[in-house]
């Protein structure tokens, strides 16, 4: 997957871009950002708004979100359904003991995504951890 980043509405906001092209079957494409140590137990939630890029001629219906420490999966989160309009998205953590996240992925699969959506694009704006 490939991504910029674009100004948004106001001078202080930025939305992320995301493009991607899976349209070879059983290909997948993912977007990967490093975390600086990130807990799970201590933070209770990640949150963010996110639409289909009108501009593109189809976008994912869903796509997978990954939270991850090394190769292994720490939580995984189904994002949908993506929409033309800005919907906004929030996944609970309940983490008791130490659940450390060396990258967020954002994850879109050939056989997930919808027929018609194979390459496209997605618009990401108020990521939030709190």
């Amino acid at each position: 997957a490939k991504y910029e980043f674009q100004k948004g509405e106001s001078a202080s906001s930025v939305i992320l871009r995301i493009d991607y092209d899976i349209s070879r079957p059983e290909s997948r494409a993912a977007l990967a950002f490093r975390t600086r140590g990130l807990d799970l137990s201590k933070v209770r939630r990640f949150s963010f708004y996110l639409k289909g890029d009108s501009a593109s001629k189809a976008f994912a219906n869903r796509f997978r979100l990954e939270l991850r420490n090394g190769s292994a999966a720490v939580r995984n989160f189904l994002v949908k359904p993506v929409a033309s309009d800005w919907r906004f998205f929030s996944f609970e953590f309940y983490a008791r003991e130490p659940a450390p996240v060396s990258e967020v992925v954002f994850v879109f699969e050939h056989s997930k995504v919808g027929p018609t959506a194979l390459s496209g694009g997605v618009l990401l704006k108020g990521l939030t951890i709190e």
